[in-house]
């Protein structure tokens, strides 16, 4: 049954990724990756979409080492790739996450990048939804001393001067950031980033490195018209500036997992 379905995923391998993939080196290159397609341990599903997300890593993985020079490619330790063209199996029509995988692949084979090609990041993967692989992407593309940073705000709702009760009522963290990294659900944004924090890739942070108009743009749309609405009685709303920053855990993922193969 395995054999069958690597024999499936050498034969969509075997259309050529570039015109020259006819070139002695891209027949290498594609024979290294089907060995590691049958070596892993626990076998490929003989399930069509299963084998379609393996065939689609795999295929991104020879365009990355493809930019290569040949002697910079190594398939001698080979565990980082395995395990994670294992996981990539269950990856069907979810191309963020399968590039994901890939990139962490490509960075394991690569001669300069596998000592940075952890293998917890195949655990890391696994707990990420597609949404929340574009916010890290999106992150990571930011410009220059911005990179790995998105700005937020933390709202403040208090009650009338004159009032005798003295209420507030503060919502941390809001930020646009879904909607700026495209994704699907933006409204699912509390969720993404508390699974994004749980799983020690970002940190919230006081102070901002972005300009006071990037915190104005939140302050001033829609998503916080509608936060204010829930307690509309507390009337003098303010807000205080901060921002989403990797972690040195989350820095060395996205080096990995996003890096220089980033689209």
């Amino acid at each position: 049954m395995i054999d069958e379905s690597v024999k499936a995923i050498a034969e969509k391998l075997a259309i050529p990724v570039y015109e020259d993939a006819l070139s002695p080196f891209s027949k290498e290159l594609s024979k290294g990756l089907v060995s590691i397609a049958r070596m892993v341990n626990s076998g490929i599903f003989l399930v069509e979409d299963s084998v379609h997300a393996v065939t689609s890593v795999l295929r991104m993985t020879a365009e990355n080492l493809a930019l290569l020079a040949p002697e910079q490619i190594s398939f001698d330790r080979p565990r980082v790739a395995l395990q994670a063209l294992n996981e990539a199996r269950f990856a069907i029509n979810e191309d963020e996450i399968q590039r994901l995988f890939s990139n962490l692949i490509s960075a394991s084979l690569d001669k300069k990048t596998s000592g940075i090609a952890h293998p917890a990041y195949i655990e890391i993967i696994k707990q990420l939804q597609p949404d929340e692989a574009r916010i890290l992407r999106f992150m990571f593309n930011k410009e220059k001393h911005r990179k790995g940073h998105a700005p937020t705000i933390d709202i403040v709702q208090q009650d009338s001067e004159d009032s005798n009760f003295g209420i507030t009522s503060t919502t941390a963290e809001v930020n646009l950031i879904c909607e700026d990294a495209d994704c699907d659900n933006p409204e699912n944004s509390v969720m993404y980033f508390s699974n994004l924090k749980r799983l020690g890739l970002l940190t919230p942070t006081s102070g901002t490195s972005f300009p006071k108009e990037e915190h104005e743009r939140i302050f001033l749309s829609e998503k916080v018209k509608e936060i204010c609405s829930v307690n509309s009685q507390l009337d003098r709303v303010s807000y205080k500036s901060g921002q989403y920053s990797f972690t040195g855990f989350g820095r060395g993922f996205v080096d990995s997992c996003v890096g220089r193969y980033s689209i």
